[in-house]
C-alpha cells in the first residue's frame, strides 16, 4: 500500500497547512502526529481516509467548527486522534480541572454532533447514547463554541495591547 507508507512519513515535519490530499484517493491513514496543523481542511475527495492521526498539532477553538465541517466531507472517517491539541488541552486550576484558556471541554460532543462518520476519538469508541446527546446538545455548543471563539479574540487583543 505505497499511498498509507507516503503518509507515514508525514509524522513529524513542520506541516502547517493540510494541502493536496484530494488526490490521494486511496489513502486510508495518514499519520500527521507532531506537525503545525491548526486546521482540519482540504480534504474533499478523500474518499478511502478512515483514519487520521492529528497528535501534537495546534488544532484549536477557532478553527474547531471550520475544522468539523471539513472532517464532515471525508465520507469514510472512523477514527481521528487529537490529544494534545490546544481545542482539548485543559488545565488544572486551583486543583479544578478547568477549560479557562483557549480549550472548550466541549470540542468532543461538537465533533460527535457534527461528524456522524466518526466511531472512534482518542481511541475510544463513541457510544450511541453519547452521539444522541451530543446531537441534542448541538445548539447550544455551536452557541457555547461560538462565544468562546469571541472571547479568546478579546483577550488576545487585550493581550497584544497590553504587550505592545
Amino acid at each position: 500500500e505505497p499511498a498509507t507508507n507516503r503518509a507515514e512519513r508525514l509524522r513529524n515535519n513542520i506541516i502547517e497547512k493540510l494541502e493536496n490530499l484530494n488526490k490521494l484517493k486511496e489513502l486510508t491513514y495518514i499519520n500527521l502526529a507532531l506537525n503545525n496543523i491548526k486546521k482540519i481542511e482540504n480534504m474533499e475527495g478523500c474518499e478511502s481516509l478512515m483514519k487520521i492521526d492529528l497528535t501534537a498539532n495546534f488544532v484549536d477553538i477557532e478553527d474547531w467548527e471550520e475544522s468539523c465541517e471539513n472532517l464532515k466531507k471525508v465520507p469514510q472517517i472512523a477514527e481521528i486522534y487529537l490529544t494534545g491539541n490546544p481545542v482539548q488541552e485543559y488545565i488544572l486550576l486551583f486543583g479544578e480541572i478547568s477549560n479557562w484558556g483557549f480549550s472548550w471541554k466541549g470540542w468532543k460532543d461538537f465533533l460527535i454532533a457534527v461528524v456522524d462518520q466518526i466511531k472512534y476519538v482518542d481511541g475510544k469508541e463513541i457510544l450511541n447514547s453519547e452521539r444522541i446527546l451530543a446531537k441534542q446538545s448541538y445548539k447550544d455548543l455551536l452557541e457555547d463554541l461560538r462565544t468562546k471563539v469571541e472571547m479568546k479574540r478579546v483577550e488576545e487583543l487585550a493581550n497584544r495591547k497590553l504587550f505592545s
